[in-house]
């Protein structure tokens, strides 16, 4: 390849030239019969060199402003794009680290003694920079010289890891007051960003996005993995063993991914929130209202109306039926002309006495072979309002919540056995 000269103005003009002369020199040469030994060391110093004249070119880009503007170029980055066509990111980074390396000599001095690399100088910049504002001055020096010592230490990543406990190092006495005031400001900041929004996708799903502070993500964690540890019978299990068309349920649920499982598990623990510990709005309490009317909630199919704040759902008759048992819902029955029969009677509804009977009679679930603790069972009617049915125990049992959806569903029967226990068969 021939160099086409033109007079050096000035000794990087001529470093640049001597440069190339040099690799003209060896462009033919083939490293192939050089000994390890040389081989090695030559990848050493070429490394070297390449960060010392990455150094120089960043140098003269810092300086070139009056380059660009002589061509009619935006900047330096746009003129070394167009003359030596570098792709626009490219041009752009190295204009960056022009910069990085004037703001920060120690970086530059370390690029051109050849021991820092431009993902190193990057690296560290990008950490100075990101500084706390109230950082001593007499801090941020001892940084960039600390953070400059150790990249002839380590690789980039690294070096990424100290760069960010770098005041830590140079300064350990004043760790704790600087955590103190950074988790402040991360707290301040997560209450500003948090959100919830509800996005209805008009196939019988809603789309919940939210932002909110670790600690609360973490509570919520804690609350869901209850719902998915082993010891758990999902309260959808056999839905989705329906979908999947598994007849053994408890197969498809610890096959689903980990997302699906807190998913469900989020759907379980709204519906075991107690409305009565939740806040008032309005003049009501926390509670849904369901309206059927009463020959069709005696029918298993129909479908109920589901008032809650954000307007009206639809839900089928078995399901108004299950939510009916729970004290958070107020099950309010029409005639054949739309008027209210009866707006949530709490005598329907068995009392705290009531369950507390329950659970001495039984410490378990009532359903057959079913062992979920009395404690985390609901109260179900046997002999329902709708069809004339009283709230006495003799009338009442303590299901799961999987066992309380079964009963009410329309793809089962059951039968009471003689000891008190539900046994389910799956209709025909």
């Amino acid at each position: 390849m021939v160099v086409q000269y033109v007079e050096p103005t000035h000794p990087i003009v001529g470093a640049a030239y001597a440069i190339r002369d040099a690799l003209n020199d060896v462009a033919d040469v083939n490293p192939l019969f050089m000994a390890p030994a040389a081989q090695a060391e030559a990848l050493r110093q070429l490394v070297a060199a390449h960060n010392q004249l990455t150094e120089l070119q960043a140098r003269v880009m810092a300086s070139a402003t009056q380059v660009a503007d002589d061509a009619g170029k935006h900047d330096s980055a746009a003129w070394l794009a167009h003359e030596t066509h570098l792709g626009p990111r490219e041009a752009k980074a190295q204009k960056r680290l022009a910069e990085a390396l004037e703001a920060w000599p120690a970086v530059a001095a370390g690029m051109r003694a050849g021991v820092v690399n431009r993902e190193q100088a990057e690296i560290i910049a990008r950490a100075l920079n990101a500084l706390p504002d109230d950082t001593a001055a007499e801090l941020i020096p001892r940084a960039e010289a600390h953070l400059v010592d150790e990249a002839s230490r380590w690789n980039p990543n690294q070096l990424r890891v100290l760069a960010r406990q770098v005041l830590d190092v140079i300064d350990p006495d004043g760790t704790e007051a600087r955590e103190a005031k950074k988790l402040a400001a991360e707290e301040k900041s997560a209450f500003q960003k948090t959100r919830l929004n509800f996005a209805k996708k008009h196939d019988g799903t809603t789309k919940i996005t939210i932002v909110v502070p670790d600690l609360t993500a973490t509570r919520l964690a804690h609350l869901l993995h209850a719902f998915t540890s082993p010891r758990h019978d999902p309260a959808d299990k056999q839905a989705l063993a329906d979908a999947a068309g598994d007849e053994a349920g408890e197969r498809v649920w610890w096959k689903l991914p980990n997302n699906k499982k807190l998913g469900h598990a989020f759907c379980e623990l709204l519906e075991n929130i107690d409305p009565n510990s939740m806040p008032q709005h309005g003049t009501t309490g926390t509670e849904l209202i369901v309206t059927i009317p009463l020959a069709d909630l005696r029918r298993d199919l129909a479908a109920a109306t589901v008032l809650g704040p954000n307007g009206v759902e639809r839900i089928t008759a078995h399901e108004a039926r299950r939510l009916a048992c729970e004290a958070g819902i107020i099950p309010a029955v029409l005639d054949g002309k739309g008027q209210v029969l009866d707006l949530g009677c709490t005598a329907r509804f068995a009392s705290k006495a009531q369950k507390k009977a329950l659970m001495l009679l039984r410490a378990t679930c009532s359903e057959e072979g079913c062992d979920v603790p009395a404690a985390m069972t609901e109260v179900h009617h046997l002999n329902p309002w709708s069809q004339g049915g009283k709230t006495d125990l003799k009338d009442l049992v303590l299901l799961c919540k999987p066992g309380h959806r079964r009963i009410h569903s329309p793809d089962y029967t059951y039968e009471r056995l003689p000891d008190g226990t539900i046994r389910f068969y799956r209709r025909t």
